[in-house]
C-alpha cells in the first residue's frame, strides 16, 4: 500500500521449510545498502560473501529446494543489477529471455538453484 509502484504478483514459486536428503538450505542476506535480499544455495558462496561482503548481513536458512533438477522442480534464474547492486530472480524461462534482451544492466547469473512452479 505505501509502496504503489509495485504490483503484487502472488506467490512466484514453492520450496519447502524442511530439509530432506534431495534437498540443501538456500542462505538469505540482507543488503543495507540496497534494502533488499540475496538468496545462495551454494556454501561456498555464503561463505565468501559473509567474509567479503560486510553490508550483507546473513539471516541464516530462507528455505530448502534442490542444487539440481529434479522432483518436478524447475530452475530459479538469477541477475545481477550493475546499476542498483540489487539481485532479481525468476522461474520463468520467457521472463528471463525477455531480460536478458532488453535490460543490459541485469548481468544474467545462471540457475541459482531448482523450485517447484506454482502453475
Amino acid at each position: 500500500a505505501s509502496l504503489p509502484m509495485y504490483q503484487y504478483e502472488g506467490a512466484a514459486f514453492q520450496a519447502s521449510t524442511t530439509a530432506d536428503a534431495s534437498l540443501s538450505p538456500v542462505h538469505r542476506f540482507f543488503n543495507v545498502r540496497t534494502g533488499v535480499h540475496f538468496y545462495t544455495i551454494s556454501e561456498a558462496e555464503r561463505d565468501y560473501v559473509r567474509s567479503v561482503y560486510p553490508a550483507f548481513q546473513f539471516e541464516g536458512t530462507s528455505w530448502y529446494a534442490r542444487k539440481t533438477a529434479g522432483g518436478g522442480s524447475v530452475p530459479m534464474f538469477r541477475f545481477f543489477n550493475t546499476i542498483t547492486g540489487a539481485h532479481f530472480y525468476t522461474i520463468s524461462a520467457q521472463e528471463r529471455d525477455y531480460v536478458i534482451t532488453a535490460y543490459p544492466q541485469f548481468k544474467h547469473e545462471g540457475e541459482a538453484y531448482n523450485v517447484w512452479s506454482n502453475r
